[in-house]
């Protein structure tokens, strides 16, 4: 559901600003601190309810205002116009987050009507940091692609808490055993909703990084979480005293992981941080392509920061590989250097100590 319109006042360094974008592609430039990584933030906020550069969403009010907001136009595949807003207020804890009007009460639902794809400059951290980075860009596609993952999710998430807390108490082991097979059961189908997602999501790697790093082959293997060659309801049987010991579980989709490896390396090892971005970069718009092969949806892209630390020839296949997505995509960057985005045909936007300008040149 692409962006038409936003309208941003007393967000960090943005005073105000009214913005209106393409449909396809669109570029902001601006110096360092000039308004550009706020501007992502804030959009951000708008599209997920919360903020990438801190979890106290008072720290985004402006110094001089009692308050704060982001409201946008969105144009949905019926062509119809919804407007969304979230309003913060100073002296309130929590936030006004509306949908025409209406407040939004189930945050899930409305991240289903505008998918975002948010890539910084730390992008490489999807390689080289912890796998919960891997797990929650996994789990993104799953959530978008398989409606009913949703509630599989949530069970399990309630029961590993359940058995977390039952841990702490240093039950008997035939306790355990009576929890962990409702746990198993909710392990089992997060799984198997993950594995059916990674079938689907591998050949979409594979083909759409060989435009950006060769004919180097991708590889995806997902590790569940407990050893192979033996089941969950045995390993957590096995691992029953550690678990109690350390009072928490150890084994479960909680604690898988993605092995990404290209050519014949782990790219979390071999790979240098140029390379690792450009890996990041694959695998987070290779979960927007499948969303719109299995939902005919159109992702909102969020990209900061674009050729930070990379060079010109791999920034250039960077932003072809962005121009042909079928989404929008709103891109950041210090200078627009390089020429690099002439033939995107950008809808271009110039900041400065948080104003806009638009130049359509």
């Amino acid at each position: 559901m692409p962006l038409e319109k936003a309208h941003i006042k007393n967000f960090r360094n943005i005073e105000e600003a009214l913005l209106t974008f393409d449909k396809r592609f669109n570029l902001v430039i601006g110096k360092n601190r000039s308004g550009k990584t706020s501007l992502i933030e804030a959009l951000y906020l708008l599209f997920s309810y919360r903020s990438f550069r801190t979890q106290n969403l008072q720290e985004t009010i402006a110094q001089h205002a009692s308050q704060n907001f982001v409201q946008g136009v969105f144009i949905n595949t019926e062509g119809e116009r919804i407007k969304a807003r979230v309003e913060r207020l100073r002296n309130n804890s929590s936030s006004i987050f509306t949908c025409n009007n209406n407040e939004i009460t189930k945050l899930s639902s409305w991240v289903r009507q505008a998918p975002t794809m948010l890539v910084n400059s730390d992008i490489h951290q999807l390689i080289s940091g912890s796998p919960q980075g891997r797990r929650r860009l996994l789990d993104w596609g799953v959530f978008h692609v398989e409606p009913l993952f949703e509630v599989s999710w949530k069970t399990f998430s309630r029961l590993l808490r359940q058995r977390n807390a039952l841990l702490k108490r240093s039950p008997k082991k035939e306790v355990i055993a009576t929890w962990d097979e409702l746990f198993v059961e909710a392990a089992e189908e997060v799984t198997r909703y993950r594995e059916m997602h990674i079938a689907k999501y591998t050949p979409v790697i594979c083909e759409l990084g060989k435009r950006v790093l060769g004919d180097e082959q991708i590889k995806l293997t997902y590790q569940r979480g407990w050893p192979e060659g033996v089941s969950l309801k045995e390993i957590l049987s096995l691992a029953v005293e550690r678990d109690t010991k350390i009072k928490n579980t150890e084994y479960g989709p909680h604690r898988a992981d993605l092995s990404i490896s290209v050519g014949k390396g782990s790219s979390r090892y071999f790979s240098s941080r140029g390379e690792q971005k450009l890996l990041g970069y694959v695998l987070s718009a290779a979960q927007t392509i499948l969303l719109n092969q299995e939902k005919n949806l159109q992702c909102i892209i969020l990209c900061d920061d674009l050729e930070s630390e990379l060079d010109e020839k791999s920034s250039r296949l960077l932003v072809e590989m962005l121009a042909t997505l079928p989404h929008q995509t709103i891109v950041t960057s210090i200078n627009g250097a390089y020429n690099l985005y002439k033939k995107t045909d950008p809808h271009v936007f110039h900041v400065k100590h948080g104003e806009f300008s638009h130049n359509p040149t």
